[in-house]
């Protein structure tokens, strides 16, 4: 997670995009401002089609830091911004679609999202990620039916319905929460899931050999979630 210090228009960028400048922290801004003699990241984000600047100066942004830095125009990007757009049509439908993602209260920036409601602060990025191996994930945005919690350890395990659209439909879930969570808020609301974790992973690390999606947050206190309403099933991109 990280703050958008500055958002300004890429105008080098051959699609529509705004050039942010992030900050994710003092680890990784000292690491950063070592490596590039710049301290904070730089990343060309395609939001401008259902986003002003204002809207996302000063924003806490989901982003993809371990990609390699990429050339866009004349600027290099250092992270991908991540967005939750339509998951069919053309690239162009898509880009018309997107939102950014943010978290659903304050987080700390550098702070990673998981499943397992650890707490994890990124500190060293080793630019170690393959765009195949980001495509494989499938992260979705649907909105919480209904859940059900049980006592695990000094967590909740909660099992909930989440409904990711006409093309997924409605899908069980299960996600570990903080006990200081009341879930009860999120009834309604648009929150981040993992889909294609495999069977086999859900049932060995939650016990449930019936969910199929697993809830996304920080620490298991903090969820994700696009920052304007958006359509049930929408993928991260």
């Amino acid at each position: 997670m990280g703050r958008a210090v500055s958002v300004e228009t890429n105008t080098s960028a051959k699609i529509p995009a705004y050039l942010l400048k992030l900050d994710f922290g003092q680890q990784l801004t000292l690491e950063h401002l070592e490596k590039t003699k710049r301290p904070l990241y730089s990343s060309s984000a395609q939001l401008c089609h259902n986003h002003e600047t204002s809207d996302i100066l000063d924003k806490i942004l989901l982003c993809t830091l371990n990609f390699p830095r990429k050339q866009i125009g004349k600027t290099m990007s250092d992270c991908l911004t991540m967005g939750a757009q339509q998951a069919f049509g053309s690239a162009e439908e898509k880009r018309a679609t997107t939102v950014f993602i943010q978290p659903s209260s304050p987080v700390g920036i550098g702070s990673r999202i998981n499943i397992f409601a650890q707490k994890e602060v990124v500190g060293t990025n080793p630019r170690d990620f393959e765009y195949s191996e980001f495509q494989a994930i499938d992260l979705r945005i649907g909105t919480i039916l209904d859940f059900k919690k049980t006592s695990f350890n000094s967590l909740h395990l909660i099992s909930f319905s989440v409904n990711l659209g006409e093309s997924m439909g409605i899908k069980k879930g299960v996600g570990i929460i903080s006990k200081e969570v009341d879930f009860d808020l999120n009834l309604g609301k648009q929150l981040m899931v993992l889909a294609n974790l495999e069977q086999t992973a859900i049932e060995e690390n939650f016990n449930d050999s019936e969910a199929e999606v697993i809830l996304c947050s920080v620490e298991g206190k903090i969820f994700l979630e696009p920052a304007k309403k958006i359509q049930d099933g929408f993928r991260m991109a």
